[in-house]
């Protein structure tokens, strides 16, 4: 492997953690409700603390961003890997990569000071 693909991997891990820094359950709430749903229930900012907190429908909206920000993160090197580079290898590792960083990235969030989830649905969302 060259330099370049290092660097493609690396770029594709920092913008799996970006994706996965947006916080649905943090954006939701503050969204729809004007509060952060972290300062209520169990202070996570998962679908179970919404659902508890918030009800139903900002559970099922937060269960599915987060579910589609993985599948995104993971799709996004393979788009742009295979069909621009024509790489598998490089492109298996990018997604990989992606997909690592997107749990990271839900888990320690830039966004709301490094206080995410707990990255059980992102986390099945890249295995599948």
């Amino acid at each position: 492997m060259t330099f370049t693909d290092y660097l493609v991997i690396s770029l594709f891990a920092l913008a799996g953690y970006l994706i996965g820094s947006l916080n649905a359950g943090v954006l939701v709430s503050r969204v729809m409700f004007g509060k952060d749903v972290r300062d209520f229930g169990s202070g996570n900012a998962g679908t179970t603390n919404m659902l508890r907190t918030f009800g139903k429908k900002a559970a099922a909206l937060t269960l599915v961003i987060d579910f589609l920000k993985g599948i995104v993160a993971c799709l996004l090197p393979c788009l742009i890997v295979y069909v621009g580079f024509r790489s598998h290898r490089v492109g298996l590792d990018s997604m990989l990569a992606a997909a690592v960083g997107c749990v990271v990235g839900h888990n320690w969030p830039v966004y709301f000071g490094f206080r995410g989830g707990k990255g059980v649905l992102v986390s099945f969302s890249v295995m599948l």
